[in-house]
C-alpha cells in the first residue's frame, strides 16, 4: 500500500484573492464595471467591502473611442519652446473639463519647468 501512495497532501491555508481589499483602509480604482453590477452586487460591494460612494470616469482605452493619431499626438518642437506647448496644451484641456497628468524625466526637467 504505501508503495502505491508516495506523496502526502498538506492543505496548509486558504487565501480569498476576493477578499484582498478587506486587508486596506481605502480603497481607489477598483473596476471600469461597477454600473454594470446589479442591485445585489452592489449591495455586496457596499455591505461586505464598505465601498459606499461611487465616481465614474470615461474610459481612455482604444474601444472608448480614443485613438492615436500619429500627426497630431507627436509634436517635434524646439527645446525653448517646450515649456509654453505644455502650458498650452494644459490650458486647453483644462478649457474641456478634462484631468491631466504631466510627466517629466526627472526632478530637474521638472524644476526647469516650474
Amino acid at each position: 500500500m504505501l508503495d502505491d501512495n508516495k506523496y502526502i497532501l498538506l492543505d496548509l491555508a486558504e487565501f480569498s484573492y476576493a477578499e484582498t481589499p478587506l486587508e486596506y483602509d481605502i480603497i481607489l480604482g477598483v473596476t471600469g464595471t461597477l454600473e454594470t453590477l446589479s442591485d445585489q452586487q452592489k449591495r455586496i460591494i457596499e455591505d461586505k467591502f464598505k465601498i459606499l460612494y461611487n465616481t465614474y470616469y470615461p474610459t481612455v482605452h482604444l474601444a472608448g473611442g480614443l485613438q492615436y493619431n500619429e500627426k497630431s499626438d507627436i509634436l517635434i518642437i524646439e527645446k525653448k519652446e517646450f515649456n509654453s506647448k505644455i502650458v498650452n496644451e494644459i490650458t486647453i484641456q483644462k478649457k474641456l473639463e478634462r484631468s491631466i497628468i504631466v510627466f517629466f524625466e526627472n526632478n530637474d526637467e521638472l524644476n526647469k519647468f516650474m
